[in-house]
């Protein structure tokens, strides 16, 4: 014990913290805040233009889908018309098979082509509605 009190000692400590760079930092901060919000805005303006430009080749693909549905329609009155004819051609012996074969095949890939056309109509449609937030319905 006597030990202890021959080596004991008072010590008083202080810390002073003085921040020097504290203000670069700050404006470091400040400045990469704004750069960011202008990213931001920035990133929301190409998502506009993104956005409206998706829009727009909905329309357009919907016109074009609306132009090839008339014309498969066309054509397949058409090919009816011929079909008919190269038909009652057959029947009365003016036609040989291969003839009203070829009508009929040439027929039937038209109404396959409507049905396809019909479809993809629709389709482009419904994308459109999308768009429009209109709800999205089969009817």
């Amino acid at each position: 014990m006597q030990q202890y009190g021959d080596n004991f000692g008072q010590g008083f400590s202080f810390n002073l913290r003085i921040p020097i760079f504290n203000r670069r930092q700050i404006s470091t901060n400040i400045q990469n805040s704004k750069l960011q919000v202008e990213r931001n805005q920035l990133e929301a303006q190409n998502i506009k233009v993104q956005l409206r430009q998706n829009i727009e080749q909905a329309y357009n693909d919907a016109r074009a889908a609306t132009i090839s549905y008339n014309a498969q329609r066309q054509q397949l009155q058409a090919l009816n018309l011929a079909f008919e004819t190269t038909e009652r051609r057959f029947n009365a012996g003016a036609a040989n098979a291969v003839d009203f074969n070829i009508a009929k095949i040439n027929r039937d890939r038209a109404e396959a082509d409507l049905v396809r056309a019909k479809y993809n109509y629709i389709f482009r449609q419904k994308v459109l509605d999308y768009y429009q937030n209109k709800p999205i319905s089969l009817d």
